[in-house]
């Protein structure tokens, strides 16, 4: 049997190795008016920008690739990629492609979506529904936030 208390500290132990990954990652999206690299803790001047010319607040960076952080084919991805575009489609918003590259070559980038005017309570949905263990908000004038969706 278990010991609940170090099932709990296995879960903080690989929770906070997952959240240097992610801090130790670029979201850049493919804005018209060029990249976009998002980091958390950080402001973007230029994502405000983008935010203020689309005439919305908040912003999402979400992917389905890779769900709860497990190695998927490409092409496997892709489906659940474009699974995920239909989804915000249909709430009919603003979103440009993009990628999280993480700083080390231990993990491989993963194509994303920058999503404009997305309520933070809806990102986190989305992203639970796709299966990911944690999203990139933030609204103009504040740095990016890491949102865990569970």
């Amino acid at each position: 049997m278990t010991d609940p208390e170090s099932a709990d500290d296995a879960a903080r132990a690989q929770r906070a190795t997952l959240e240097r990954a992610y801090v130790a990652t670029a979201f850049v999206a493919d804005a018209p008016g060029g990249c976009i690299e998002i980091r958390i803790g950080r402001r973007h001047p230029d994502l405000d920008a983008l935010l203020a010319d689309n005439g919305v607040h908040a912003w999402a960076f979400i992917t389905a690739w890779n769900p709860a952080s497990r190695l998927l084919p490409d092409a496997e991805n892709a489906v659940r990629q474009r699974q995920l575009h239909d989804d915000l489609a249909a709430l009919r918003l603003t979103s440009f492609p993009g990628r999280g590259v993480p700083d080390r070559n231990d993990w491989p980038s993963e194509a994303s979506l920058l999503v404009l005017g997305l309520a933070e309570d809806d990102a986190r949905r989305i992203g639970l529904k796709h299966g990911q263990n944690a999203i990139v908000i933030g609204a103009c004038g504040a740095a990016a936030r890491l949102v865990w969706c569970h």
